[in-house]
């Protein structure tokens, strides 16, 4: 949602209406903006944990809406079975399937439940979409697709040293600490904190002043703030939930780490870059995210030394001064991506 969220502030509001349909409950950080703006956020019934309910909730939705929309547009491909056959059903022409990973979920049982459901949902799309090739030929092996970059907003995380000084005091035990180790993301098992916490653990070995900052929520929220008591590190580990202003907290951070079990290509690795931050990252991540070639790759096997150095390595580098640069050359400001994206729109619809 995100990424819509990202492409749709790039287009002219008396162009474009956009609608979101989700299902999974969470707080949803640009919610009051988009609503603002003429969106309307529409809530199915968790999938996972009634998906009857949420077959007929889409079901019914498209089938009553279907007059208000030229496209359809499907984030979830393991929902593809039910929303774009819903679309299809009711005579939506564009209907578009969009890859944002290179599988379908972390968990094995769960890949072997939606392999079906995406390769029936796929019949229905009429445009395959990926964030990045490593996703696009996981979704859709030798079939074309088309690539839209992740595009952001780059001017909004250049690095503010005044909002370091000010934000270091209120998130950090230690204003001065160095490194301060940072991650955002989902609290989910696709972004593998707890392996985080070892990692950093390990860091704290040779590097005592060093803290760690999270910001996001999810489902394994209260896993892993069990986690950090159980490991005594409450001092050092702070969850911040989901902030209205992460792009200034890349400026508090002094290297970004993504450990993840899987990632299509993560906004955060764009948004980090952008801010001049090196990232370390795990071997699951594409290589496609290192966008301004200044990060480093781990394998989630290796010594938890190995991730502790790749990460004090990058701390000691400093910042990337060609980040702002790099991310907006290779084509990922929002100005770009979502001019390709609309364009597309304008298109079809």
């Amino acid at each position: 949602m995100r990424y819509v969220w990202n492409m749709m502030s790039g287009s002219n509001e008396e162009e474009f209406e956009f609608d979101f349909l989700y299902h999974i409950p969470s707080k949803i950080s640009f919610e009051k903006e988009a609503m603002a703006s003429g969106s309307r956020m529409i809530q199915a019934p968790n999938v996972a944990k009634d998906p009857i309910g949420y077959i007929r909730y889409v079901n019914r939705f498209i089938g009553g809406e279907a007059y208000r929309y030229s496209i359809v547009h499907c984030h979830v491909p393991n929902t593809a079975f039910c929303v774009l056959r819903a679309a299809a059903n009711a005579g939506i022409k564009t209907r578009i399937i969009h890859s944002h990973l290179a599988t379908s979920s972390e968990h094995l049982v769960r890949r072997i439940r939606n392999y079906p459901l995406i390769k029936y949902g796929k019949r229905f799309a009429t445009h395959n979409f990926a964030c990045s090739e490593e996703a696009g030929r996981y979704l859709f092996g030798r079939k074309p697709f088309r690539v839209f970059r992740n595009g952001i907003d780059v001017d909004k995380f250049r690095y503010d040293e005044e909002a370091a000084r000010i934000l270091k005091g209120q998130v950090l035990t230690n204003p001065s600490a160095f490194p301060v180790i940072g991650c955002v993301g989902r609290l989910a098992k696709q972004k593998n904190y707890p392996f985080m916490l070892k990692v950093f653990q390990e860091l704290l070995k040779t590097e005592n002043h060093a803290e760690l900052i999270i910001a996001g929520s999810g489902p394994e929220e209260e896993k892993i703030m069990r986690l950090v008591m159980q490991m005594g590190l409450q001092q050092k580990v702070h969850i911040l939930g989901i902030r209205e202003d992460v792009n200034k907290l890349y400026s508090v951070m002094d290297v970004l780490a993504m450990p993840s079990l899987c990632e299509g290509l993560p906004v955060a690795a764009v948004e980090a870059q952008a801010a001049g931050l090196r990232c370390v990252f795990s071997c699951d991540v594409p290589a496609e995210a290192d966008i301004a070639n200044v990060s480093s790759f781990v394998d989630r096997s290796a010594p938890l030394s190995e991730w502790s150095c790749a990460l004090m390595d990058s701390a000691l580098k400093g910042r990337n001064p060609d980040g702002e640069k790099s991310v907006a050359d290779a084509g990922y400001s929002l100005k770009s991506s979502s001019a390709l994206l609309l364009d597309f729109y304008r298109s079809v619809a």
